[in-house]
């Protein structure tokens, strides 16, 4: 897939997009399935993860553009990153938007489900569709479910390296499939019209995400548009 970048990669990571944790009910999720504006996808009990791959190095970052400390990555998990970070072109920078699973049972497993710099562009003016497309061809097209959880929580790349699976339709029924799921938090929504721009603010973005899930309070007074 071919996405117009302006913007070249300098080293200079922003915030990736914000998701908004003012959320809405689950029983609203009818209303934004109906007029076809939202990709959506399971968010999971993790810690947001930006992995910077860089020629020279592999960087795994916070959401506030902190350098994650205290993850303690199992060796197969850096060995498949470094896999994957050659087929991706270790001759030019990448940068791939995710959530690192923390369940004590799976070890640490990282879900993929945006890509923000690709072959040294910044994916300004792209909506998420689009990058979310290019992510999965980028992981191979996968289709099996991971095995390990028994819960089919995500699209496997490698044992390691997961794809969140996403949705256009079915936002209900996909929601109340992991409701009572210990390893899932609940369902972002993406907007299809909004495009990623360059910002240098922690919410950036902010209008690109609604968040659903039973674990944080609602915001019931919120316009569905």
């Amino acid at each position: 897939m071919n996405i117009s970048t302006t913007l070249k990669y300098s080293g200079d990571i922003f915030y990736p997009p914000f998701s908004d944790k003012a959320t809405i009910s689950p029983d609203n999720l009818v209303h934004y399935e109906s007029n076809g504006s939202y990709l959506a996808h399971k968010t999971f009990n993790g810690t947001r993860t930006i992995i910077e791959f860089s020629p020279d190095k592999i960087n795994l970052w916070t959401r506030d553009k902190k350098i994650h400390k205290n993850l303690n990555l199992c060796k197969s998990l850096m060995e498949q990153l470094n896999q994957w970070h050659e087929c991706l072109g270790r001759e030019s920078a990448h940068v791939i938007d995710g959530e690192m699973l923390l369940d004590k049972n799976l070890k640490k497993r990282f879900i993929a489900f945006d890509i923000l710099v690709f072959d040294n562009e910044h994916l300004i003016g792209s909506n998420i569709l689009e990058r979310y497309e290019l992510l999965t061809k980028l992981m191979g097209t996968p289709d099996d479910y991971e095995k390990v959880s028994g819960n089919k929580l995500a699209l496997e790349f490698t044992n390691y390296l997961w794809l969140a699976e996403s949705y256009l339709f079915n936002f209900s029924n996909e929601y109340k499939r992991h409701e009572h799921v210990s390893e899932v938090q609940g369902l972002v929504l993406k907007s299809l019209k909004d495009k990623l721009k360059h910002e240098d603010k922690e919410k950036n973005n902010e209008n690109l995400c609604i968040h659903f899930g039973p674990n944080v309070g609602f915001e019931e007074n919120r316009e569905i548009i």
